[in-house]
């Protein structure tokens, strides 16, 4: 499947679909903003005190928001004229269901809703 140079908003509904699918090649062209964050692999670092500050900055954002996703292992870029990134790519080169599977457990993927 082809995928998309365009940017797509990051409504609930664009990513609850991508993951119940698991056709993660969608993420691709995915615009970050109030429902969704794209972080590299190594987005965190879980072993400093600034590390676990900034994942549990992020997380909470969404809790007192209307919710969201963090995802992590994606590739990111700015979107010009914008204070915001995109997916470029994704960066585990395994199958989606791989991909899935690593990002839900080493971020144990969350929606937090209100």
């Amino acid at each position: 499947m082809p995928v998309s140079c365009e940017v797509i908003v990051a409504t609930r509904e664009v990513i609850k679909k991508i993951i119940e699918t698991k056709e993660l090649d969608q993420l691709i062209g995915l615009r970050e903003g109030l429902y969704f964050d794209a972080k590299e692999k190594n987005g965190y670092n879980l072993d400093t005190s600034n590390g676990r500050y900034e994942l549990a900055k992020d997380v909470s954002s969404f809790a007192n928001a209307a919710g969201g996703l963090l995802m992590i292992g994606l590739n990111t870029e700015p979107l010009i004229g914008q204070k915001t990134e995109k997916v470029r790519a994704l960066i585990y080169s395994l199958n989606a269901t791989s991909l899935l599977a690593n990002i839900m457990k080493s971020l144990e993927t969350m929606f937090i809703q209100q």
